[in-house]
């Protein structure tokens, strides 16, 4: 793997509806990788990235929630095993569609596991903004926007007038 950058939203919109696939042996390649996505992730000023936002095929996601942006957690095959039935809605953005914020329900808390850069599986409960972050990731792995986790409706409007100022800009 080589160096990365994030791709464009149409770009990634070509991967929607596809499960990335599996690491299945973590190399030094791997490792290096995960470290420029983590600098992907830095450089744009994000809370958590993920393999496929630079268009690898990969099960890979990089969080750091924290207020001095010290605190990466590197997650390779991650699965969420439980997620609790309340949701919370809030204002959520992404890397690949910059300046696009919608209303998303996602739930409050999720038990999460996975592998770090060792290899080692580490399994933990995020909740908060944590836990939006790592479904969010999540979900870019199994194929799905966060554009399709808003309503219809709001999901129309606010894209439309994303898409018209996105060209603008352009």
């Amino acid at each position: 793997m080589k160096f990365v950058n994030l791709i464009d939203y149409e770009a990634l919109e070509t991967q929607f509806d596809h499960i990335c696939e599996p690491i299945t042996e973590i190399t030094d390649e791997v490792v290096k990788f995960c470290h420029n996505l983590a600098q992907v992730m830095y450089d744009y000023d994000g809370i958590g990235v993920s393999a496929p936002q630079v268009g690898i095929n990969k099960r890979i996601i990089i969080i750091d929630c924290s207020e001095n942006k010290n605190e990466t957690i590197y997650l390779i095959n991650p699965e969420i095993l439980w997620q609790s039935p309340k949701e919370s809605q809030k204002k959520e953005g992404c890397l690949s569609y910059p300046g696009l914020v919608l209303p998303i329900s996602r739930p409050q808390r999720i038990k999460v596991q996975g592998l770090d850069l060792n290899g080692k599986i580490i399994e933990f409960e995020a909740t908060g903004l944590y836990a939006r972050c790592i479904y969010h990731e999540i979900d870019h792995l199994n194929g799905i926007s966060f554009t399709r986790r808003a309503t219809r409706q709001v999901r129309r409007h606010l894209m439309r007038k994303w898409l018209k100022k996105h060209k603008n800009e352009q």
